[in-house]
């Protein structure tokens, strides 16, 4: 049964009535599977903008567009708390909305309703620069989260977990008005529960991206209550971070679910998605067009990202729309950035809206004087040209692929190259096939990735590789590859890593072990390698054993293996690195000696001697007689003897010190010293 809403609003007598539930008629386009589709099940690719409510219809058709994402703000329609269980509706906003709508549908051109937040809440707006809007403000007035951007971090992340139940219960009433409101319009195609769900200071994590689907998917009945056909519209992390590992299923099984991933992806050489498809490398502001200044991306990184959600939502069953995408009009080669964008979605057959229809806006559309900017204008004449208006329906057309890797040998990895398709495959289904007698080829058991490592079963075969294309319209017809050469016996290949077996200290000699390998080689050659931040052969180091030396202080040895066997050379094996080679004791060479006569008033002049690895001295002098002992002072390198050494010798103690520790040498004795 449906809450009674008890809604409070004034609007035109021509609308429906707050709070009545007005029968909903299917709309225009809706879904199957994938696509979009129009009454007669032929599919349809809406390309358009985004425009807040205050837009006009006729801004809209000078953009050429078919398909408008309009901006509304929970916290604009419902700015105070409702009182009693009755919730008041601004009649100035929601004129608004009816106002593009309505004439929207007059032209043809289809609505998405996108309930947008940019800042979480007006509850915010002292420590936001920019927008503040979305949640009202009236949901946090109890001030149980403070206004910082802590607290605000802490809001956004209870709103899908510790608060869910609390923040489920004040957004439905605000959903059913919305889905009873403008279920009664053909051209409404559905609903967008939230734009890019910010997840606070629950991280970055799959588990947070969980969350918000879960709680987007608890919405999905309220909808279908009202409204059984037009679609729901879900998002992940926050643009469409986390999306990679997502669990989609989360969502249930409702067929008309569409999945929005917003595209400002710069395209830049070395950037974009991690190995999960979850976050961006290096960070979201090098590989973002709010944060670029010159487009200097290309087509094949473009490709690499918007892979990941294409290929989520086909696997899904469920269509994908790029909601937001776009460029700042100060860009440089932002024209490229825009045909690289359109020849992707319409290889693609995606459906997507620009942002912004706006005149102030860094990425709108429209000039300061209303018209169109160049972006526009650009766009304008995409739309408005056939491939803008033909859907790009068909399967990929193939191309034979090629095999890389050179002369197939057991052990080798062979690689895929699938070249450059006509209608882009977002996928490819590849079988690797082994060819006896050169016609009579068997797919190999698993072997169904883009790279295929050459097992001993197909020595003499050749091999083949067979690829299918997949689209959102289809597959392609098979192609294979043409036939390798005879898979041949490979050189060894490594099962144990090399180890070096001693203890690295300066003279002694250290042995490699040259690991185990596959089939036992006939031979091995060896690279010793000095480490430090990285690893370099060291000259004429090439046999077996090694002895230490004193270059080889502060770093770590490895060594390199090669091994040989059937004519040909392994892939190098390094052993893991050996602990450092430290610094030895001062080591001294030849004594210290005493320069000068032993006179008293004569100086003595100290020589160290010849050390090693010392690398500071201190001096003792020693006045000697039956025994030697300290002079007090004389810690220098020199010393004058007085009266009190007459009859005596002098002794010079020199300690070598280095960080290891410290090592004493002693002079020979001097004369006995006279006046």
């Amino acid at each position: 049964m449906l809450i009674a809403l008890g809604l409070v609003l004034l609007a035109a007598t021509a609308l429906p009535e707050a709070g009545a539930q007005v029968a909903a008629v299917p709309p225009s386009i809706t879904t199957v599977g994938t696509r979009f589709v129009d009454g007669t099940g032929g599919t349809v690719v809406l390309r358009g903008v985004n425009a807040y409510p205050s837009t006009s219809a006729s801004t809209v058709l000078a953009a050429g567009a078919n398909f408008v994402r309009v901006y509304l703000r929970w916290s604009d329609l419902e700015p105070s708390a409702p009182v009693d269980g009755l919730h008041a509706w601004s009649p100035t906003a929601l004129a608004q909305i009816d106002s593009l709508v309505g004439a929207l549908r007059d032209a043809g051109v289809q609505v998405l309703l996108d309930v947008h937040q940019c800042g979480w809440s007006p509850y915010w707006a002292s420590i936001t620069s920019g927008c503040s809007n979305g949640i009202p403000a009236w949901v946090y007035a109890d001030g149980r989260f403070p206004a910082t951007g802590s607290g605000r971090a802490a809001a956004r992340a209870a709103w899908w977990t510790s608060e869910a139940d609390r923040s489920k219960a004040a957004y439905v009433p605000f959903l059913q008005m919305l889905v009873s409101r403008y279920a009664a319009y053909e051209n409404v195609i559905g609903y967008e529960l939230i734009n890019e769900p910010a997840p606070g200071s629950l991280g970055a994590t799959t588990e947070t991206t969980n969350s918000i689907l879960r709680w987007q998917a608890a919405m999905i009945p309220v909808v279908r209550e009202l409204d059984p056909w037009r679609a729901i519209v879900v998002m992940g992390r926050g643009g469409g971070e986390g999306i990679g590992t997502a669990d989609l299923s989360l969502l249930g099984s409702d067929p008309h679910l569409v999945l929005d991933w917003h595209d400002y992806y710069n395209g830049r050489t070395g950037s974009g998605f991690d190995a999960a498809g979850d976050e961006w490398v290096p960070s979201w502001s090098a590989t973002h067009m709010q944060d670029t200044t010159t487009y200097d991306g290309t087509l094949a990184q473009q490709w690499q990202v918007i892979r990941v959600p294409v290929a989520k939502t086909a696997a899904a069953g469920m269509p994908l729309l790029i909601g937001e995408w776009g460029v700042r009009k100060d860009t440089v080669n932002a024209d490229v950035y825009q045909s690289h964008m359109l020849g992707l979605f319409e290889d693609l057959g995606l459906s997507w809206s620009r942002w912004v229809l706006s005149t102030t806006d860094s990425m709108g559309i429209r000039a300061s004087g209303g018209g169109l900017a160049p972006a526009g204008i650009q766009l304008r004449d995409y739309l408005n040209g056939p491939t803008g208006k033909v859907p790009n329906d068909l399967p990929p057309v193939p191309q034979s692929p090629t095999i890389e890797g050179g002369a197939p040998m057991v052990g080798r990895a062979v690689t895929a190259i699938t070249g450059e398709w006509a209608r882009r495959p977002y996928v490819f289904a590849y079988r690797w096939e082994r060819c006896e007698a050169g016609i009579d080829c068997v797919p190999i058991a698993g072997a169904s990735g883009p790279a295929y490592t050459v097992s001993s079963d197909d020595l003499g075969a050749r091999l083949r590789l067979t690829v299918v294309g997949i689209n959102l319209w289809g597959m392609s017809d098979p192609v294979s590859s043409a036939l390798t050469d005879p898979v041949i016996e490979g050189p060894p290949v490594n099962t144990t890593l090399p180890a070096i077996i001693g203890t690295p200290t300066i003279g002694s000699s250290v042995v490699v072990s040259p690991g185990a390998w596959a089939p036992a080689p006939s031979s091995y050659d060896y690279r010793w390698q000095r480490c430090t931040t990285t690893c370099a052969d060291i000259e004429g180091a090439t046999g077996a054993s090694y002895l230490v030396g004193d270059a080889d202080v502060g770093a770590k040895l490895q060594v390199t293996v090669i091994a040989y066997g059937g004519g040909t050379a392994s892939l190098p094996a390094a052993s893991p690195q050996t602990t450092t080679v430290p610094l030895p004791l001062p080591l001294d060479l030849t004594l210290p000696m005493i320069n000068g006569s032993a006179k008293v008033g004569v100086t003595l002049t100290a020589t160290v001697g010849t050390w090693k690895y010392a690398a500071s001295f201190a001096y003792q002098w020693q006045r000697c007689g039956s025994s030697c002992s300290a002079i007090t002072g004389a810690k220098y390198a020199t010393y004058t003897p007085t009266t009190t050494d007459l009859g005596k010798t002098i002794r010079l103690k020199v300690t070598g010190r280095n960080a290891t520790g410290s090592v004493t040498a002693f002079s020979a004795k001097t004369a006995t010293v006279v006046k």
